[in-house]
């Protein structure tokens, strides 16, 4: 193999090292335990959010439900805080009337970015 086809398989290498890597260890704010709880015509979305970093982390939740078929049937926004290194905390989400929900999603929102978004 010559060496520049060496060079650019180490360099695609070490590329996609730091993808995974970064998938993984980006977020520091990590989600454990969501599930989906009915409560009659109701339902709420309980879990664990754990802060992984070595520093205070503040952040909120939102939620995202959706039906079999994939239609966004509710949002909820949840704040935790701010969060210290290595806490721990359960949440629970407001109930929400949606008795034909199938799915969700658990979003970490750490608020607006520099660029407004």
């Amino acid at each position: 193999m010559r060496r520049s086809s060496v060079i650019v398989l180490a360099a695609a290498l070490i590329f996609a090292a730091f993808v995974f890597y970064s998938l993984f260890h980006l977020e520091p704010i990590r989600i454990s335990g969501g599930r989906l709880v009915r409560m009659g015509s109701s339902v709420v979305v309980q879990g664990t959010a754990t802060n992984t970093a070595s520093d205070a982390q503040a952040a909120g939740l939102k939620l995202e439900l959706f039906d079999g078929a994939g239609r966004k049937l509710a949002v909820q926004d949840l704040a935790l805080g701010k969060l210290a290194p290595g806490q721990h905390v359960d949440f629970v989400s407001r109930p929400i009337s949606a008795s034909a929900v199938a799915k969700f999603t658990i979003l970490v929102d750490r608020g607006a970015n520099m660029y407004g978004n």
